[in-house]
């Protein structure tokens, strides 16, 4: 298979350039954002506190490698190149540590070999292969780590979040957001072998708000997930059994700002996505979104070490974002994370000074 941009029809281009200058429009008279976020973003937020190191994206054309439609995923593979999912071309991009483009994965939109629907969960396995999993699809796709495609199975569900430690330990939680009543454990060659909604005294919460969430590998024999809301944090052995949980409520994990007046905020958040950066800790992303008359949405991200310890936390406005969701973290404490606002592109922020301050 060979690796190449997906074309369009001119009709889909034009209509995602379109949508999105007027996003960016709309952004501008809303947000108050501006491409230099030294400043301030609006809606009260402050300056950021770390460093911007780069930038890629574009609206100029949607041929050019650094066009993102949308991102719905990232990863970091074995030599910190940046994997991006972009569902509106149905394939994935991957970029150099520096920003350069190196080439897309997918042969463009179909249900061939190597092709796809609606890319949605990218994972990278301790060996460096790639596993897409497609929603509309509903299957699983393998790539080598250059990006060459291998075979493709079944999954018989839709995928929620997707987290691969080897061949023989593919991790899948079910539905359309990173959400799904357990965790399901595939093999390649045999399919679903077992399944688990760690510990027995949650079965009926989870149960009745079907909200488990987002997963992540820690290394060749284990992983973390979490339940998204109501939550814990569960780092387990490649077999599912647990190392070491704790819970939000009884921790800073999720604790959300003060509400103002016109808003009443959920009392922990949502968890959206989990990182295991490459500095070995576990990044959470919580939607904080209020009931009142605003709607307001609010992101955080809460740092932890793997045996429960509370690091920190990172806000919107330490960042100098609006809207983001997806980020990786390097060894050095660098994120790269996908802006949505004002127009699709991802950010590599230096975060060091977190970790040398009291936070």
């Amino acid at each position: 298979m060979k690796c190449q941009e997906v074309a369009r029809p001119i009709f889909a281009r034009s209509f995602i350039v379109t949508r999105y200058y007027v996003f960016y429009l709309l952004s501008l008279f809303l947000i108050g954002c501006s491409n230099d976020h030294s400043e301030h973003l609006g809606n009260g937020q402050e300056a950021q506190k770390f460093t911007m190191i780069r930038e890629i994206g574009t609206i100029d054309s949607t041929a050019a490698p650094d066009f993102f439609g949308y991102i719905a995923g990232i990863e970091l593979d074995l030599h910190d190149n940046v994997l991006v999912i972009d569902p509106t071309i149905a394939a994935i991009k991957t970029f150099t540590w520096s920003g350069g483009y190196i080439r897309t994965i997918g042969e463009g939109a179909g249900e061939g070999p190597g092709e796809f629907l609606r890319p949605f969960r990218l994972s990278i396995a301790v060996n460096g292969d790639v596993f897409i999993a497609d929603i509309n699809q509903t299957r699983l796709s393998k790539f080598t780590f250059d990006g060459a495609f291998v075979s493709s199975i079944p999954l018989g569900m839709m995928t929620g979040d997707l987290a691969v430690i080897n061949d023989e330990h593919i991790y899948l939680t079910k539905g359309f957001y990173p959400v799904g009543d357990r965790v399901h454990l595939f093999t390649w060659q045999k399919g679903e072998v077992a399944s688990a909604i760690p510990p027995t005294e949650y079965t009926k919460i989870v149960s009745e708000s079907g909200l488990f969430g987002s997963i992540a590998v820690v290394s060749d024999s284990s992983i973390v997930f979490a339940r998204a809301y109501p939550y814990e944090v569960f780092y387990c052995n490649m077999d599912l059994s647990i190392i070491n949980q704790w819970n939000g409520n009884s921790r800073e994990l999720g604790k959300p700002p003060e509400p103002d007046e016109n808003d009443v905020l959920r009392p922990n958040g949502f968890i959206r996505n989990i990182v295991i950066g490459k500095d070995g800790n576990v990044y959470i992303y919580l939607s904080l979104v209020s009931s009142g008359a605003s709607n307001t949405r609010m992101g955080v991200i809460d740092i932890f070490a793997l045996d429960g310890s509370y690091i920190g936390r990172i806000t919107n406005s330490d960042l100098g974002l609006n809207t983001y969701r997806y980020f990786a973290v390097n060894s050095r404490h660098v994120m790269v994370l996908g802006e949505y606002a004002p127009y699709p592109r991802l950010l590599w922020v230096d975060i060091a000074s977190f970790y040398r301050n009291d936070n």
